[in-house]
């Protein structure tokens, strides 16, 4: 079906809550929890594998209850997939906030490697009490003849002078919508293929309402179902 110029449902009502949440500050809306929060009894040797915002928001607190933690890194800076974010100017706040973990992690007591690719045999040598994993998710590349030669989005930001006049995005959710204006804002021709009912559907409907208008105004074309 083709959503057309101004016709993307903003809100299905299905997925529709009225929980609050916060994705810089984990405590937004659970305060009432803290106080059963257990204190810890010792200091334990914790290893957090991933240096994104949630490998750094877990080594923070894990310090701050006083474990001894270190941190690895496959690459060479902290950051996680924030770090593809400074070439686009609408995500300042994200930029900030990702500045903002950087420089805690490294004004607290925490050992971080970088460029150290975490290994059965390195984890086996810390013999760390606890381990967190935080190493992100994984693309679903669908079997579609020619995907072989796409661009990741992550590529796509690393590479962006490679991208073409005319792009299609293969996915229309918060990152495929937020990419398609980014690139629309520079003038290229984009479409967005999204395979379910809605845009961005795990969205806030605040960020979904104003992403939409925006894909609108660079005149972004999307198809659904």
């Amino acid at each position: 079906r083709v959503t057309g110029q101004s016709k993307a449902i903003l809100q299905d009502f299905k997925t529709a809550t009225r929980k609050t949440g916060c994705s810089v500050n984990p405590l937004y809306g659970r305060e009432h929890l803290v106080p059963f929060f257990p204190q810890p009894t010792c200091s334990k040797k914790v290893v957090v594998i991933g240096g994104g915002p949630g490998g750094m928001q877990a080594a923070l607190l894990a310090a701050k209850r006083g474990h001894q933690v270190t941190l690895y890194e496959k690459s060479a800076q902290l950051g996680g997939l924030l770090k593809l974010l400074d070439g686009m100017d609408f995500k300042y706040d994200l930029i900030r906030y990702r500045n903002y973990l950087v420089r805690q992690v490294e004004k607290a007591n925490i050992a971080v490697h970088l460029n150290s690719e975490a290994s059965p045999e390195m984890i086996e040598k810390e013999r760390p009490d606890a381990i967190i994993v935080a190493i992100g998710g994984e693309h679903f590349i669908p079997s579609i003849p020619g995907v072989e030669k796409a661009m990741s989005i992550e590529k796509a930001h690393i590479n962006e002078e490679a991208i073409g006049q005319k792009v299609v995005i293969i996915g229309g959710g918060t990152a495929g919508c937020e990419m398609a204006v980014h690139l629309g804002k520079k003038g290229k021709e984009v479409v967005v293929v999204e395979m379910g009912e809605i845009l961005m559907p795990k969205g806030l409907f605040t960020d979904r309402m104003h992403t939409i208008h925006f894909m609108d105004e660079y005149k972004i074309k999307y198809y659904t179902e």
